[in-house]
């Protein structure tokens, strides 16, 4: 089965089997309009990760641009000995799809007796279960591409490391997610006279290397 057809049903399966849409508030008050019919990635929410670099983004779609009812769906660049620390995504599932590079996936299932290492290159497909431990790093010498899409990535709960159980553990959840901090590309909203222009929002995850 091709890639694009792997990626296509992921993408159906997370629009037919999601919770209903959460109601957030959003540090970026920015309109909310549908994605455009055609566009080049270069047009989209461009997003670095605003800890210590060691990824980019661009987001094709997020709730907060494109609606409640819409996806959280875009493209991760992770840099050679970077990665995701533990964490988890608690109102939905999400898949990632690995485009090109190598790395090593760990994931901790409801039903497994301790988290799972496996290696990942182009092809390769994980789902995360709403609520599961996982986490990504790059280990190759290429930049580890991914596709991630979910119906609520955001909000993320970081871990400091594994919990003793998998459904334990207290992190940290920042505010909001870094592409909501700011407005997509044509979504910002007309400046009123005498407001401040731009809104600042603090981000902090547990960093972690690459052992389990």
């Amino acid at each position: 089965m091709r890639l694009g057809t792997i990626f296509a049903a992921a993408l159906l399966a997370v629009a037919a089997a999601v919770p209903a849409a959460l109601a957030v508030d959003y540090p970026a008050d920015c309109k909310v309009l549908y994605p455009p019919y055609v566009a080049h990635e270069s047009e989209m929410q461009y997003v670095v990760d605003p800890d210590d670099q060691a990824w980019e983004a661009y987001m094709y779609s997020s709730r907060h641009a494109n609606g409640a009812d819409s996806l959280d769906f875009g493209k991760f660049i992770i840099e050679s000995g970077r990665g995701f620390p533990v964490h988890r995504h608690p109102h939905a599932d999400e898949w990632l799809v690995v485009v090109s590079g190598e790395g090593s996936y760990w994931y901790w299932g409801f039903d497994l007796p301790e988290p799972v290492q496996a290696s990942i290159g182009p092809g390769s497909v994980m789902f995360n279960q709403q609520g599961q431990l996982h986490k990504v790093f790059n280990n190759g010498t290429e930049p580890l591409v991914l596709m991630s899409v979910s119906k609520a990535a955001s909000p993320t709960e970081f871990l400091a490391g594994w919990p003793e159980t998998p459904d334990g553990g207290l992190g940290h959840t920042p505010p909001a997610a870094p592409w909501e901090a700011f407005c997509a590309p044509g979504h910002e909203q007309e400046e009123v006279a005498g407001e401040e222009e731009g809104s600042h929002v603090e981000f902090e995850a547990a960093g972690e290397d690459g052992e389990l």
